[in-house]
Parts: C-alpha cells; structure tokens; sequence
C-alpha cells in the first residue's frame, strides 16, 4: 500500500462512533438517574425533618396545657395520656401523620405535688 492509502485510513469507522456515543448516553443516563435519586432522597429527609419540628412544637403544647388543665388541638396529631404508678408522673403516647411521614413520640410529664 502507498503512503497515501495509509493516512487516508486514520479516521474513525461509523461503528467506532456509535459504540462511542452510545456509552456516552448510558454514562449521561446514569448520572441523572443518581442526580434525581438524591434529590428524591433529600426530599424525603426534609418531609421527616419537619415532622419532627412539628411532632416537638405539638408534645411542647400537649405538656402546657398539662400543666394549665386546659385543652388543646393538634391538626394530624393524637395523644393519650397514661397515669402511672408513681404519683404526679404521666405518660404522653403521641403520634403524627404528616404527608407520607408517620412519627409516634413517648415522653413523660411530672407534675409536682
């Protein structure tokens, strides 16, 4: 063969290319499917967080109005409060359904003699 025909021949083939651009895209399509997964996920931990925010600000209101004898409504939230053995000591079962979140909460109100 010439030195011509040789140079001529350096050039990439259509299949070379293909197999190129289509690892390419799969490369792509795996970032984003990473991408939208975290940010799925991001949004999921901020739904929970605020629940917790809400779940803590409730038992703050639930205990309060413990210790005033007065009444208190939490929209998507319950309580049941558990006299116990020792005098002045109550349990407080709470729960919360916000969105697809589900939080269930104990704590406990002592209220001197």
């Amino acid at each position: 063969m010439s030195k011509s025909a040789e140079s001529s021949n350096k050039g990439l083939t259509l299949l070379e290319v293909l197999v190129a651009v289509a690892i390419l895209g799969l490369g792509i399509v795996f970032v984003f499917r990473a991408f939208f997964s975290v940010l799925e996920a991001e949004k999921r931990s901020q739904n929970i967080m605020e629940s917790y925010f809400l779940a803590e600000d409730y038992l703050w209101q639930i205990e309060v109005s413990l210790r005033n004898n007065t009444k208190v409504n939490l929209p998507g939230g319950s309580y049941e409060i558990i006299d116990l053995e020792i005098p002045g000591l109550k349990e407080l079962d709470f729960g919360l359904i916000k969105g697809k979140s589900s939080i269930n909460l104990k704590s406990y109100l002592y209220k001197g003699l």
